[in-house]
């Protein structure tokens, strides 16, 4: 058993090797096998025990458990906008408007992608959680007005989801987490800006298969 232990010592990290020997106080048994330890003062640096919690905390308490709560409604409402990005695609394909079909085909896609930044950054900090359900969504609508429109409150519904976490971050002084929010909060004031660009091109009565070489430039 002691030989066995000295090999696997051998490809331990210093630190770690100092807990195995301090599990195993019998000097002869360690040998020659030990973990190369840095140089300097080893009792200066901090007891090697505390230094294990830092690689696997977990965000807790009442702040804690708030913020990822809003953080987990924030995921919904941006998998929501996801789908009904998705749903208005195919409402344009269908009505022979590739480029608009397009343009929310991306944004569906995008939608996605930041929900899974949330889910990474939950992943990473908290305990095990569940994703939440996606409803079905229409993929009919009576205009292209309201199909851009219902698209703009959904990411209306996401912003306040990301106001109310970021608000959730500062009173858990959680700085990490405010950070990632305050970066998807720049990008949402874009995606809002695009979709109301796109309700001015059809509001002003333009022709949509025209108007499908200035999406480029407005969402």
């Amino acid at each position: 058993m002691a030989s066995r232990r000295l090999s696997e010592e051998r490809d331990l990290p210093w630190v770690f090797a100092k807990l195995v020997d301090d599990a195993v106080p019998d000097s002869a048994a360690r040998g020659p096998g030990r973990a190369h330890r840095p140089d300097g003062d080893v009792d200066a640096l901090p007891p090697t025990p505390e230094l294990l919690p830092r690689l696997t905390t977990k965000r807790g308490g009442m702040s804690g458990r708030r913020l990822r709560r809003r953080l987990m409604r924030l995921v919904a409402a941006q998998l929501d906008a996801q789908q009904v990005g998705l749903g208005i695609a195919l409402y344009f394909d269908r009505r022979g408007l590739g480029g608009w079909a397009k343009v929310f085909r991306e944004r569906s896609a995008e939608s996605g992608l930041r929900a899974g930044r949330v889910t990474a950054f939950l992943a990473a900090t908290t305990a095990d959680f569940d994703l939440p359900g996606v409803a079905p969504v229409p993929t009919q609508y009576k205009s292209p007005v309201r199909a851009v429109a219902v698209a703009l409150d959904r990411e209306f519904r996401v912003t306040r989801r990301m106001n109310a976490a970021a608000d959730a971050a500062v009173a858990g002084r959680d700085h990490v987490a405010l950070q990632l929010l305050q970066g998807l909060l720049e990008e949402q004031i874009e995606r809002e800006r695009g979709l109301r660009q796109l309700l001015a091109v059809i509001a002003s009565g333009v022709n949509l298969f025209q108007a499908e070489s200035l999406l480029d430039h407005l969402a």
